[in-house]
């Protein structure tokens, strides 16, 4: 999906792959850098663990909301 977006050109911003579910090696540059984190579908036997929440809270911003869906 990074490589349609890229060609599309839809964010005028930097787009960055990443494993989430590793805090430990959450990029430093992203820390409190979102007003909004979204999730879908991450949450469940065979996935990503619970750490992703600790990711979700370092890349948001004081007062910024972390949406996410599971089953």
């Amino acid at each position: 999906m990074l490589d349609v977006t890229a060609k599309k050109n839809c964010y005028g911003g930097e787009l960055i792959h990443m494993f989430l579910g590793q805090p430990a090696t959450f990029r430093a540059d992203l820390y409190n850098k979102f007003d909004v984190v979204t999730a879908a579908g991450i949450l469940a036997e065979g996935h990503l663990m619970s750490e992703v929440f600790d990711e979700m809270l370092h890349a948001l911003k004081q007062g910024g909301h972390a949406i996410f869906t599971t089953r």
